[in-house]
């Protein structure tokens, strides 16, 4: 695996796939990523820099502590 700073590196072929499928929900309309860390054994470090790119692309958005998908209209409670 690429031992590179993540701030510094361009995103791994893994990261790209893990926001392709918070994207499409797979991970249903609130990803949580403490529970994606957790259930594919991931680090810290190479989640959180994908939910910050897919909150700077407006795929996911921001509720509180929390994100929601875009595409879920807006109601991150709904």
């Amino acid at each position: 695996m690429d031992k590179q700073p993540l701030h510094t590196a361009h995103p791994s072929e893994g990261q790209q796939q893990l926001a392709q499928r918070i994207s499409t929900g797979e991970f249903g309309p609130k990803p949580v990523m403490r529970n994606i860390i957790k259930d594919l054994r991931l680090r810290y470090e190479t989640v959180n820099p994908v939910f910050k790119a897919l909150h700077q692309s407006g795929t996911l958005n921001k509720n509180g502590r929390g994100y929601f998908l875009a595409s879920q209209g807006g109601l991150p409670n709904g």
